[in-house]
C-alpha cells in the first residue's frame, strides 16, 4: 500500500475515533444535565404541590366559593413572594436538553403557578371595588367566578405536577452511586442470601 494512502487513512481512521469520542463525552454530559434538570424542578413541583396543600389553599378558595354563591363576598387574602419555581425556570432555560414531555408539563405547570401567583398578588394588592381589582365589594358573582378560576388552576397544576414527579421518578430512578455505596448494596444481597 502506498504511504501516502496510509498516512490518509490513518488520519481519517483517527478522525472518525476522535469524533466518536467526542460526541459520546457529549452525549453522557447532556444526559446527566438532563437528569439533574429534570430531578431539581421534579422536587421543586413536588414541594410547592405539598405547601399548597399545607395552607389549604384550595379549601380557602372553596369556603370562599360557598360564601359567594350565598351572596358575601369573602375579603380575605393569600401573601404571596415575588419568583416561585427558580429551579423549574431554569430547567425551562435548558428545555432542548430535557424531553419533551417533561419540557410541555414543565411549561404548562409554571404558567398555572403564574397565574395563580399573578391573581393572588392582584388580590392583595387591590381590594374588591377598587381600581385593578379582581371584583367589586357588592360583587358576590364575580367573586365566585375569581374563585372558581383559582379552584380549576390549582387542581390543573396538581394534575400537571403529579404527572411530571410521576415521569421523572419513572425516567431516573434513585441509582446507588459510587464504589461504597455499591459495595454495600452487593455485600446487603449476599449477606441477605437472595442471590
Amino acid at each position: 500500500m502506498d504511504s501516502g494512502v496510509a498516512g490518509l487513512l490513518g488520519a481519517l481512521i483517527g478522525g472518525i475515533i476522535s469524533w466518536f469520542a467526542t460526541w459520546s463525552i457529549e452525549v453522557r454530559r447532556d444526559r446527566r444535565q438532563a437528569r439533574n434538570l429534570a430531578l431539581a424542578a421534579a422536587s421543586e413541583i413536588d414541594a410547592a404541590l405539598e405547601m399548597v396543600s399545607a395552607r389549604n389553599w384550595r379549601q380557602e378558595f372553596v369556603t370562599a366559593l360557598a360564601l359567594a354563591e350565598k351572596g358575601i363576598v369573602d375579603l380575605g387574602t393569600i401573601h404571596v413572594r415575588d419568583d416561585y419555581l427558580p429551579m423549574c425556570r431554569a430547567a425551562m432555560a435548558h428545555a432542548g436538553v430535557i424531553s419533551r414531555e417533561l419540557s410541555v408539563d414543565l411549561a404548562r405547570f409554571i404558567t398555572l403557578a403564574d397565574a395563580l401567583t399573578s391573581d393572588l398578588k392582584r388580590m392583595a394588592e387591590h381590594s374588591p371595588g377598587t381600581y385593578g381589582a379582581l371584583f367589586a365589594e357588592d360583587d358576590a358573582e364575580g367573586a365566585a367566578r375569581v374563585y372558581e378560576s383559582l379552584i380549576k388552576i390549582i387542581d390543573s397544576a396538581f394534575v400537571v405536577g403529579t404527572r411530571m414527579v410521576t415521569l421523572v421518578d419513572k425516567m431516573y430512578p434513585k441509582e446507588i452511586s459510587g464504589y461504597v455505596a455499591r459495595f454495600k448494596g452487593a455485600w446487603n444481597i449476599i449477606a441477605a442470601g437472595s442471590l
